[in-house]
């Protein structure tokens, strides 16, 4: 994000109105400065769940079959609610959607910090997973795309993706299931956008670990840990 501000603004075209604002002037901008906000506070509270989650559950004594499925749940909610995002957005629009995933958000954590014991709440729990990290990351795009236009464009699209439009993209995350749905989105926003399919580390075995039924690193393929 922070290399992202080095990229120069583009030259103003002729049919485009210039309007003189920079790119800092639209970051100060009230509402853009409240969504970066609340994005923020989103992925720093999403640190703390990747982390420490499986820790928590087992020290609750779910089993790590019910752990890895419970993980699973949570990326089949988070998938659904991409394939509906784009009627969602146009039926409420991002800040209601925002506002609600935010509020939804909040509830996801209390209900496990505090109900972690009852299985049904857990679940529940974890459904919620399409609005805390699905539909926030979805209207997150959505509203770059919005807020940054015009000679702005390719600093809000190295905002969104770090790459340039005239550049293609290969998306990878832990299973390949989310970076399926990002690169659909990235191809329906004008990026030529590939995923990798198994992701990094492929899915849970039964055990509830990753890496031993497919992934990048299954497969062999050049990885470095830094």
């Amino acid at each position: 994000w922070l290399s992202s501000l080095a990229v120069p603004e583009s030259r103003q075209r002729q049919h485009e109105p210039e309007h003189g604002q920079k790119f800092w002037d639209k970051i100060n901008h009230f509402p853009v400065a409240c969504f970066l906000l609340a994005a923020f506070f989103l992925q720093v509270s999403h640190g703390s769940y990747y982390t420490f989650y499986s820790i928590y559950l087992e020290q609750l004594s779910y089993s790590r079959t019910t752990i890895g499925l419970l993980w699973g749940l949570a990326v089949v909610a988070e998938v659904a609610v991409f394939w509906f995002m784009h009627h969602l957005i146009q039926l409420l629009g991002p800040r209601t959607i925002m506002l609600a995933t935010l509020a939804l958000t909040m509830l996801r954590w209390l209900l496990i910090g505090y109900f972690a014991d009852y299985a049904g709440v857990i679940l529940f729990a974890q459904l919620l997973h399409a609005f805390s990290f699905g539909t926030a990351h979805a209207v997150s795009i959505e509203l770059v795309r919005r807020f940054f236009r015009g000679r702005h464009q390719g600093q809000g699209q190295a905002l969104l993706s770090a790459v340039p439009k005239d550049k293609k993209v290969v998306l990878l995350c832990r299973s390949g299931v989310r970076s399926i749905a990002a690169a659909k989105r990235a191809t329906e926003l004008g990026l030529e956008a590939y995923n990798i399919l198994e992701g990094f580390e492929g899915n849970p075995d039964s055990d509830a670990h990753r890496g031993h039924l497919g992934g990048w690193r299954k497969h062999g393929l050049p990885w470095r840990q830094n």
